[in-house]
């Protein structure tokens, strides 16, 4: 991935639906690929749009880790919806797990999480 000072000058969260936002346009970049994820160009490099919110978010590089989508929707890259998990707890989380477990057990968001995402979502709490 980028570095993430580039990432944060090109691109804003919406985090109300969980798109990238061109800075200099403010328009939402990105498409969605034949297996359902969205993708984004920075230079001329193709990157996973979720990994590359989960880089500007929470300031770390995912690396060989994985970033799950909780609820198993490849597209919904809301904040409250990924997660760093390593390969092999990614695979419990396929769509034919889920339907023999269940969704995996959601994680608490902290007031202080819950309160930047508000921030960047410019409501006023």
């Amino acid at each position: 991935l980028p570095p993430r000072h580039q990432l944060l000058c090109l691109f804003d969260i919406d985090t109300s639906i969980g798109k990238l936002i061109k800075k200099s346009t403010g328009k939402p970049v990105g498409w969605l690929d034949d297996k359902g994820y969205v993708r984004v160009r920075v230079n001329k490099i193709t990157y996973y749009a979720h990994r590359i919110i989960y880089k500007m978010w929470h300031g770390v590089d995912p690396g060989n880790n994985h970033i799950d989508h909780r609820d198993g929707n490849k597209s919904n890259n809301l904040i409250t919806n990924l997660r760093m998990v390593r390969h092999s707890e990614n695979l419990r989380n396929q769509a034919p797990r889920r339907a023999e477990e269940g969704l995996p057990p959601g994680e608490v968001v902290s007031e202080e999480a819950m309160e930047k995402i508000l921030l960047m979502a410019g409501a006023d709490f």
